[in-house]
């Protein structure tokens, strides 16, 4: 979950700022529309800001694609891995897939990389830990995540999905292992 901190500095101006322009024959109405505009405006631009690269502790293993972590700034964020798709919990594999990414980065900083946000408002991201791996890229090497070609190019990924199939590690030991967007659709 993101929690967005509003701009209290620009909440105080504006609250003086109503009474002094409330004696002009302007509607309060107005005056209070405008204002709840310019403080919805304050919560973007604080959400852009999220967009740099930043660090953040790991506090919550959801399932083998998806972690919370907090910020230095105490806000939790939840991530969604950027380009890749792990089986869900009731799958097979989606237990030693959480698993595996706990293995990665349970309880460490991370370094994360954002990309943007998904229709669940979750940040997709890269993540770097403190063995600086990338922990999306080895979720797929170690075959507990498929590459999301749906909504990823990256070749990296994709070739360590390739190796991963010819080596039948990890989900690839399953004879016909479903990928996750076909399970969700049952």
């Amino acid at each position: 979950m993101v929690y967005l901190n509003p701009n209290w500095q620009l909440i105080t101006e504006l609250y003086s700022a109503t009474f002094c322009i409330a004696t002009r024959n302007i509607p309060m109405k107005m005056i209070l529309l405008y204002n709840i505009f310019l403080i919805c405006a304050s919560y973007g631009e604080h959400r852009t800001d999220t967009m740099q690269p930043f660090t953040a502790k790991v506090i919550k293993i959801v399932d083998g694609d998806t972690y919370d972590v907090l910020t230095n700034d105490k806000r939790s964020i939840r991530i969604r891995m950027n380009g890749i798709d792990a089986p869900e919990k009731k799958q097979p594999f989606g237990q030693k897939s959480k698993e595996k990414l706990a293995s990665l980065c349970a309880g460490q900083e991370l370094k994360i990389i954002p990309h943007g946000y998904d229709r669940n408002k979750r940040m997709l991201a890269d993540a770097i830990n403190k063995l600086g791996q990338n922990i999306n890229l080895e979720m797929v090497k170690s075959g507990y995540a498929w590459h999301y070609k749906k909504y990823s190019k990256d070749s990296a990924l994709a070739l360590a999905e390739i190796n991963a199939r010819a080596d039948r590690i990890g989900l690839w030991a399953d004879p016909n292992p479903i990928e996750p967007w076909n399970w969700r659709k049952k």
